[in-house]
């Protein structure tokens, strides 16, 4: 076996921390998790929709387009302010998917109103331990 895959049981607490770090790290970043096919990065299906669902109602325009305006209005780099609407986009989804109503028109008026993620999804894993997103 590959060092990528080695036997979970037989790693020391120090290496499993490690890879579970770095693995947290990697979605933190907005990179997704690190799946591998052939040897190529692959992106997660569920990570694809929520990317594409983000593109289509950002080339509609309305309150997803006018926030992505707010965002970059408020000094952030068009890449940024996308990566911050996907995060709250996939948190939403996620949340619609487990039975929860649907909120994305009051979490992009919260963005554009200032709001951090950590205020809007206080129980989701991608907060950052260096300070609150923007």
């Amino acid at each position: 076996m590959t060092d990528d895959f080695r036997d979970w049981s037989k790693l020391t607490d120090k290496e499993k921390s490690d890879q579970l770090n770095a693995d947290l790290e990697r979605l933190r970043s907005g990179k997704g998790p690190d799946i591998r096919q052939d040897g190529k990065q692959v992106e997660p299906p569920f990570a694809l929709r929520v990317a594409g669902r983000l593109g289509q109602m950002l080339a509609a325009g309305g309150e997803t387009a006018e926030t992505l305006k707010t965002l970059m209005a408020s000094g952030m780099t068009a890449d940024h302010a996308k990566l911050l609407m996907q995060t709250a986009l996939h948190n939403c989804m996620v949340e619609s998917d487990n039975g929860a109503p649907d909120r994305w028109l009051a979490v992009m008026s919260a963005l554009r109103d200032g709001r951090t993620l950590e205020e809007l999804f206080p129980y989701a894993l991608y907060t950052k331990d260096d300070g609150p997103s923007h």
